[in-house]
């Protein structure tokens, strides 16, 4: 046993000059990937990046050519004594981002030399980088073919409306318009919420929304002047809060305890007139395969991604006649609730997956890993 400092050395990334910056070329890595593109190659052997700044201790390998960024180290060692694949999957078994510190975190290069290391003759490392390679090719497809399966099964309830609605006799299309209330106008909300004030008026974010419900718990809070001149968007409850700026067409709906609660400017809150859409039906409505294609049509932007209210407003929404709508909303129900048993079943898949990875490195690095251990696995 001897240290990471006696397999290997980390090299400081350079600066990429704006000037050598393309749309295409040889990959510029940060601290968690590709960055860009950079017109030239800094170093033209493959190497391992490992983020220094920023993602810090995030482990890549490159597969040619490239140019590590200044927020990066990149690797170098004797190849007549390292495997640089073992390197590889010693530096992801060591957890790097553990050791990272500061308020911007970072980590040190004599932090990574000090932690112990096994190291084992060039035949033996290129032996466990051979079986380590093989296995994690296979738990990488696996991992692909489950995560399609949780995508599919997300999609599922978006999906099922449109189905639902095909042939339905009586539906017909409005504007978003015109189906909320008189009093909801469909609105950005506050723009500046100002700092954190305990035992303020909770306000609910972009990060906030993403599950079927947003409660208290976790939200921001802030001074209550600060949502004098945003009314409209004051929350009555049950109100659904669309995501317009960011990762648009983001759903969830507020729970009655906050009524009186207010949103930022990458929200609208909506509510349904009840003698055209009930609410719950309106959560399914808004993110159902047509609107959802309506949303991502009228977003824009580059830097930031974002929807204009007066194109929110003209989305069209197909709504079915009031007397079929509980019975189309209880059957949105069970079938969502099946699609989410499905996806969390797959969600566990994932998770044994990674602990199999975990446990294929642990066995690795501790002189336990044979052929028949991974065949097993």
């Amino acid at each position: 046993m001897g240290n990471v400092g006696d397999l290997l050395s980390l090299e400081y990334g350079k600066p990429l000059p704006e000037a050598d910056r393309v749309p295409d070329g040889v990959p510029a890595y940060g601290a968690n990937g590709i960055l860009c593109w950079s017109r030239q190659a800094y170093r033209t052997d493959p190497s391992i990046i490992v983020g220094r700044k920023g993602s810090a201790g995030e482990v890549t390998m490159t597969e040619g050519p490239f140019w590590p960024t200044d927020v990066t180290y990149f690797v170098t060692h004797d190849r007549n004594q390292t495997d640089l694949r073992y390197i590889f999957h010693l530096l992801c078994w060591l957890e790097l981002p553990r050791l990272a510190k500061g308020v911007k975190p970072g980590i040190n290069r004599n932090d990574v030399y000090a932690l112990s290391a096994p190291c084992p003759t060039l035949r033996e490392q290129q032996r466990i980088a051979a079986i380590l390679d093989e296995a994690f090719a296979g738990i990488a497809k696996a991992t692909a073919n489950v995560e399609r399966n949780i995508a599919s099964a997300q999609e599922l309830s978006s999906k099922m409306l449109d189905a639902l609605l095909c042939g339905e006799q009586g539906t017909r299309n409005m504007a978003l318009e015109d189906a909320v209330t008189d009093d909801c106008t469909l609105s950005y909300g506050i723009v500046q919420p100002g700092d954190e004030t305990p035992d303020g008026l909770p306000i609910v974010r972009p990060v906030d929304i993403g599950s079927r419900t947003v409660g208290l718990d976790g939200l921001k809070r802030i001074a209550p002047e600060r949502a004098a001149g945003y009314r409209r968007t004051t929350l009555q409850g049950n109100d659904l809060l669309l995501c317009v700026r960011g990762t648009t067409g983001v759903l969830s709906q507020a729970i009655p305890e906050l009524a009186g609660a207010n949103v930022t400017r990458g929200l609208v809150p909506i509510r349904f007139r009840p003698d055209v859409v009930q609410q719950d039906l309106g959560y399914f409505l808004l993110l159902s395969d047509g609107v959802q294609r309506q949303i991502r049509k009228a977003t824009y932007g580059a830097a930031l991604m974002q929807i204009n209210i007066r194109d929110l407003r003209r989305i069209t929404l197909t709504v079915p006649p009031p007397s079929r709508q509980s019975t189309l909303l209880a059957a949105l129900e069970e079938g969502t609730a099946a699609a989410s048993r499905l996806a969390e079943g797959y969600r566990k898949k994932l998770a044994a997956l990674s602990e199999l990875r975990t446990s294929l490195l642990h066995q690795a690095f501790t002189g336990q890993l044979t052929d028949a251990s991974v065949v097993a696995a």
